[in-house]
């Protein structure tokens, strides 16, 4: 009697083990919604984007990537944003050594930037904050939880 609780007891083990890995999901989340008027202060990020891989089961994220966006200025008609790439797990957000671009958009003829696969309209920017709206982006959504975290993240 006692073998067959112990064998009970450890296939029930592995078989919670072995479905927390089959729990495991793909997720994307974006701080943005196309066509909505959003806005950053200098040094706050305007876009986040994160993706990867989280288990169900605990509710973290297992391996993801998280690229930003950041508004760092105007001077004159040249819009500054810093572009950043973090890896993630489920103890943070950790930048990625070599990741980090410094971008310069001249507004003089156009109010739309591009970077990537990610058009912005700049609809009003000054020395201390920046309103825009994402005009067109490939990146799909799955709406939840982390995307209202990435969002209010946003406002810290």
């Amino acid at each position: 009697m006692k073998r067959l609780a112990l064998f009970f007891l450890l296939f029930s083990m592995i078989v919670s083990v072995y479905a927390c890995g089959l729990a495991n999901s793909k997720y994307l989340v974006r701080s943005f919604d196309l066509e909505e008027v959003q806005s950053a202060p200098v040094g706050s990020p305007m876009i986040i984007v994160e993706n990867g891989l989280k288990n169900d089961v605990y509710k973290w994220v297992v391996s993801g990537h998280r690229r930003e966006l950041v508004y760092s200025g105007i001077d004159g008609k040249v819009l500054q944003i810093t572009y950043r790439e973090y890896d993630v797990d489920r103890r943070g957000a950790y930048i990625k050594d070599g990741f980090t671009q410094h971008l310069k958009y001249d507004l003089t003829d156009s109010d739309i930037i591009q970077f990537r696969d990610t058009k912005i309209q700049i609809v009003d920017v000054n020395p201390s904050s920046i309103e825009f709206r994402v005009v067109e982006s490939t990146e799909e959504v799955k709406r939840g939880s982390k995307d209202q975290e990435l969002r209010e993240s946003r406002s810290i």
